[in-house]
């Protein structure tokens, strides 16, 4: 049990039972109504009203960390999402195992990993999240993806006034998107 510190408030006492199991978020059911769900709400509220965060910032420390942020899901066909992503994108894997891969770009732009779906690792619904590039080369990523040959269902379509996006699912039907950088000329 951890405890969630408080501003104006009272601390509350979280457990795992407040947010129900990996099963639970896993089947998309709702967050149990609990007085940590409540606070939550209200501080979302709070922060999508003023833009600004309710809560102080973890101190992380980046320094010499294999990766800074990254995601991960589990599949059911673990072979033929990491074939996906090492053929299609070109992604390198700096952790690879029968059951994992953890997979980057050569200068480390981001990390995401894959596991192999079994007892502690359930497959869910990937609709609910998508898998998001920017590039300010869209010609040339969208070039790449078709020349794979491998992915029929790629569309091209706006993603804004100026921009592009090219739309496609990984084969465990994970939404992806590349998108085109809307500021391609800006100065570094």
């Amino acid at each position: 049990m951890s405890a969630v510190p408080n501003h104006d408030w009272d601390t509350v006492s979280i457990d795992a039972d407040s947010f129900g199991s990996r099963q639970q978020e896993a089947r998309d059911e709702p967050m149990p109504n609990t007085s940590a769900h409540q606070i939550f709400k209200k501080r979302g509220m709070q922060t999508i009203a003023t833009e600004q965060p309710t809560g102080a910032l973890i101190p992380f420390d980046f320094n010499g960390v294999v990766f800074r942020q990254m995601f991960e899901y589990a599949v059911v066909e673990f072979k033929t999402e990491v074939g996906f992503f090492s053929e299609v994108f070109g992604f390198n894997a700096i952790a690879m195992g029968p059951d994992y891969a953890l997979f980057t770009t050569p200068t480390s732009d981001f990390h995401f990993s894959i596991r192999r779906a079994d007892e502690q690792h359930a497959a869910g619904n990937l609709q609910g999240i998508k898998l998001l590039f920017m590039t300010a080369d869209f010609a040339s990523a969208e070039a790449r993806i078709r020349e794979s040959g491998l992915v029929d269902d790629a569309a091209v379509g706006k993603g804004s006034p100026s921009q592009r996006v090219v739309s496609l699912a990984s084969p465990a039907g994970l939404p992806i998107e590349i998108w085109e950088d809307p500021f391609p000329q800006r100065e570094a």
